[in-house]
């Protein structure tokens, strides 16, 4: 597949604070590729057979060079202290496994800790509302 236009997505914060923003912007951009497949899918879905090959290229020698690029587009977008946690993976699924791996259970905890930060909060006798 050709580049038409350049994709940019928003840098994951080491912390994961947006986590959920990141997560959806990547889904979004690398469906606007035809690759949103590659985050769920470690081996040539159905609609890169269908289609057969394409000039001399296989559905499996497309597959490939389309994971290629989304697992550079995921890895672009981390910062490199995430980047040595998935630098191991072979695919742009099991990267994104990594990733959600360690970022899914941040988010939950971010949202209890606000939560109890909310409820703990107490306003002052000489303190406006």
């Amino acid at each position: 597949m050709t580049d038409d236009y350049k994709t940019i997505v928003e840098r994951l914060q080491p912390d994961g604070a947006n986590w959920v923003s990141y997560r959806d912007r990547i889904i979004w951009a690398l469906g606007g590729k035809g690759w949103h497949e590659h985050l769920t899918s470690d081996s040539p879905t159905a609609l890169y057979t269908v289609v057969g090959n394409v000039g001399n290229v296989t559905p499996a020698m497309r597959w490939q060079a389309d994971d290629k690029a989304a697992m550079h587009l995921i890895v672009s977008s981390i910062p490199n202290s995430v980047f040595s946690n998935i630098k191991s993976s072979t695919t742009a699924k099991a990267a994104w496994d990594a990733l959600k791996l360690l970022y899914e259970g941040r988010t939950s905890l971010i949202l209890v800790n606000l939560g109890q930060r909310f409820q703990s909060t107490r306003c002052g006798e000489e303190d406006n509302i």
